[in-house]
């Protein structure tokens, strides 16, 4: 039975979906990789729509851990722009998986995949016109 409704967490089919609505979709699904019970939580399982209104949907979020609030609160910034993340919370709550998984989605949304960050800063050039603030 468990397996049953993890299942049915996973399934979104949107009905009449617009190409932007799909998109966003996607993005968020990346967004919320490996927390799908906060998809679920989200979105309407039939239509290209939200659950409830953002304001109740951060309401009951903030039961969640302060992680998954925030999760929440970029998945409504992605959606309309409800959620009111702020930059600060990103990098001190989340962890470095989270984290990842909004650098990636942001990267969805422009068509764009990224599998991994380079965080080595020495082989890094400056941009064109940054070549003084270098040295």
């Amino acid at each position: 039975m468990k397996k049953q409704h993890h299942k049915e967490l996973l399934m979104i089919h949107w009905k009449n979906a617009g190409s932007g609505d799909l998109l966003l979709l996607k993005s968020i699904k990346v967004l919320l990789r490996g927390h799908p019970r906060l998809m679920a939580f989200l979105f309407h399982p039939t239509e290209a729509r939200l659950k409830a209104s953002p304001k109740e949907l951060l309401y009951k979020a903030s039961a969640f851990s302060s992680g998954e609030y925030i999760l929440v609160q970029v998945a409504l910034d992605f959606w309309d722009g409800s959620g009111d993340a702020l930059l600060s919370d990103l990098y001190a709550t989340l962890d470095g998986d989270a984290y990842f998984q909004v650098l990636m989605a942001i990267e969805s949304l422009k068509g764009r995949e990224i599998k991994s960050i380079d965080f080595n800063l020495a082989n890094e050039k400056p941009a064109a016109g940054y070549q003084n603030l270098a040295n």
